[in-house]
């Protein structure tokens, strides 16, 4: 079995994934955007290839990254990352290169906190917190207490906007 493994060094306890992975006799193949003297000695040691890009932004490059692991190793039969930022790069390879697992077309609900709500709402979740309106920061409660708000856009990880009551 050939894993492309998209950013195995980061965080760098997730080389421990490929370890066990390479344990288990699977083929592990990094891409990285680092040179192999920046990868730790048990990654590198883990990974039976590792392809170096500029950035892993730079999709061509990854997938050309893949293409040379297909002809290298034969087919690939998984792609993984665990990290939220590459879940479409991840989807394009697959689509790129037939592999199993959530293709470009399915991401919707995986990726837009607002697809991910229709979802919860229609199976009847319990959720806490409610939808805000970016312009209408939160008020305080009716025992007056203030508590901090932290809010997450609807599409991707990055909690950047994040909002104290008592700046309003």
């Amino acid at each position: 079995m050939n894993v492309v493994y998209l950013s195995p060094h980061f965080p760098r306890h997730y080389g421990l994934f490929v370890d066990r992975l390479a344990r288990l006799g699977v083929t592990v193949l990094g891409i990285t955007d680092q040179y192999d003297v920046q990868l730790s000695l048990e990654l590198r040691q883990s990974l039976a290839g590792h392809y170096r890009v500029e950035s892993l932004n730079a999709t061509d490059q990854v997938l050309a990254g893949c293409h040379w692991f297909r002809v290298s190793f034969g087919a690939i039969d998984r792609v993984e990352s665990h990290l939220e930022s590459w879940i479409a790069l991840e989807a394009q390879v697959r689509d790129t290169f037939d592999v199993p697992g959530k293709k470009t077309a399915e991401l919707g609900f995986i990726k837009q906190k607002s697809l991910m709500k229709e979802i919860f709402v229609r199976r009847r979740c319990r959720r806490r917190g409610a939808s805000l309106s970016p312009m209408k920061p939160p008020a305080a409660s009716s025992s007056g207490v203030i508590t901090p708000c932290s809010s997450n856009p609807t599409s991707g990880w990055r909690g950047r906007h994040l909002h104290d009551p008592r700046s309003s």
